[in-house]
């Protein structure tokens, strides 16, 4: 007796997303800018090459929930010129995120 068995394959979909600058940007004015400036931490960081990682900790949505938080964070650099290596761009500044204790932004 033989017994076949049938595997099913998923087929991934791949989608270019196209973002348009001016149409699909949220803006933030000055006064929304100092706030978040005084509402975040910040650190100096000397000329050269760093490595920045979420070491330890987590965001957590709701605070006494059971929902764990999330180790996620967005750093907004400024003040002199910055390149992402990721994109290999400078920049006067630039916003990006760190998603997982992995994910490092050099």
């Amino acid at each position: 007796m033989t017994t076949a068995t049938q595997a099913t394959t998923q087929t991934t979909n791949i989608t270019d997303l196209v973002i348009n600058s001016k149409k699909n940007c949220y803006h933030l004015f000055s006064q929304r800018m100092t706030e978040i400036q005084n509402t975040g931490v910040n650190t100096e960081l000397k000329p050269g090459i760093h490595v920045i990682r979420i070491r330890k900790g987590s965001f957590d949505y709701v605070q006494g929930d059971v929902q764990k938080g999330e180790p996620i964070v967005m750093l907004w650099i400024y003040g002199g010129k910055f390149k992402n290596l990721k994109t290999n761009i400078e920049v006067p500044a630039g916003w990006s995120t760190l998603n997982g204790y992995d994910d490092t932004l050099t």
